[in-house]
């Protein structure tokens, strides 16, 4: 028992605090996995997002907007510009401390006597040994002037034990000659070298299985910790570069592919919206053109390009450069992320000529159209800064939804 006392009192405090760094390690996770989601959001949506935070809560919103948040909800004006409102919920605390007075075990002596109380209750503990202890109402069927069934000797090794005695009607004074012959009887009922050594040992046993147990704990919580914010950058990335992918090749006035009335047509090729690379053989950079106006002529601020950059630390990091702009940003953190591989191969399909109403590609009448479906196979390896053990890959088949379209019908 004394060996489960003491590792009780050392474990517990250890315990609380554990249990309060993984709540606060959890609202800080939460808190950067929706930090990455806004940088994600303002990258796709090509505008400013803003983060407001308050005491358990935050919200994500658009920039124009204001907007502030209590553990009651959120309020975003206008309500359309909200994008994610988050409420952390209320953390219990936990105070240890001893409690006051001369007892350091809960128990608190009444007055000037002998009785022992424990906190908070009326529970009687028993008597201490060279004091007196207030007058109780006996008991029925007790004497009022000492203990039925008990003989001198017994209710002084009673009151030198600290045990349970019946309540008297009289003030019990001890002598200091008992008081003297308590302490030798409590001496001699103490633990012997062999017991206290075997108890340490068991105790020490114990201890270090428990101090091994944890540090495993430990060192699987953290690494669950870092895989699950590598799998939540590395998604976030490959998302991105997916959704843009597919809309390749975009143009806002594809009706001026097809033939009017006058017989003009407009080359899909020439606009250079079908632009894409890379368009033979892998590469680990990628540049599309999605058409932002009904014009017909890709510019620059209509081109979207993906790239493998290092950093000074000689850490891969993914970036973006968007339409309109003039640099490049990060997608992943290289605090986080450490981007090793990023491929970009297309798997582009032989082209399908097209049937015209008239003849085609026979003589001097020019070649019937075709159309070619594009594919392209997408793979980001990537691992943990904080441990190149933990690594991931990701892949992806993107298929684009504007496919190569060339010539036309006579």
């Amino acid at each position: 028992m004394a060996v489960v006392g003491v590792l009780a009192a050392v474990a517990l405090p250890s315990l609380m605090e554990h249990l309060a760094r993984r709540a606060v390690e959890g609202v800080a996770l939460q808190l950067l996995g929706d930090l990455q989601y806004a940088r994600s959001e303002s990258a796709q949506r090509n505008e400013a997002v803003a983060v407001t935070t308050a005491a358990g809560c935050h919200v994500i919103h658009a920039a124009n907007a204001s907007a502030t948040c209590t553990r009651g909800g959120a309020d975003v004006s206008p309500a359309s510009a909200l994008l994610k409102s988050v409420i952390q919920d209320s953390m219990p605390a936990a105070d240890v401390q001893p409690q006051g007075g001369a007892d350091r075990h809960g128990l608190r002596a009444c007055g000037n006597h002998g009785l022992l109380r424990r906190h908070g209750t009326g529970q009687r503990v028993g008597l201490v040994a060279g004091q007196q202890c207030e007058r109780h109402p006996p008991r029925a069927g007790s004497s009022q002037l000492g203990w039925p069934g008990l003989g001198l000797r017994q209710r002084r090794r009673a009151v030198a034990w600290n045990t349970e005695l019946p309540p008297v009607n009289r003030t019990v004074v001890i002598p200091f000659a008992h008081r003297r012959r308590a302490r030798a009887a409590r001496a001699a009922q103490g633990l012997s070298v062999v017991e206290l050594m075997v108890g340490l040992a068991v105790g020490m046993f114990i201890a270090a299985a428990a101090l091994v147990s944890a540090v495993q704990l430990t060192e699987s919580n953290r690494r669950v910790l870092l895989e699950a914010r590598l799998n939540q950058d590395m998604r976030a990335t490959m998302d991105m570069v997916t959704r843009h992918l597919r809309r390749a090749g975009y143009w806002g006035n594809a009706q001026a592919g097809a033939r009017g009335a006058d017989g003009s047509i407009t080359s899909y090729a020439s606009t250079g919206y079908a632009e894409v690379t890379p368009a033979g053989t892998a590469a680990s950079a990628v540049s599309l053109r999605i058409a932002q106006d009904a014009d017909d002529l890709a510019e620059s601020d209509e081109t979207f390009e993906f790239r493998l950059e290092p950093d000074a630390q000689g850490k891969g990091r993914l970036q973006v450069r968007l339409a309109g702009a003039t640099s490049y940003q990060d997608l992943t953190d290289p605090a986080i992320t450490d981007v090793r591989n990023f491929s970009v191969e297309p798997r582009n399909a032989a082209p399908v000529a097209l049937s015209c109403p008239g003849r085609c590609g026979s003589g001097s009448l020019p070649a019937c159209p075709t159309l070619q479906v594009r594919r392209y196979d997408l793979s980001l390896t990537a691992r943990a800064s904080f441990d190149p053990v933990i690594q991931r890959t990701l892949q992806a088949t993107v298929r684009l939804r504007n496919d190569a379209l060339s010539g036309a019908c006579p």
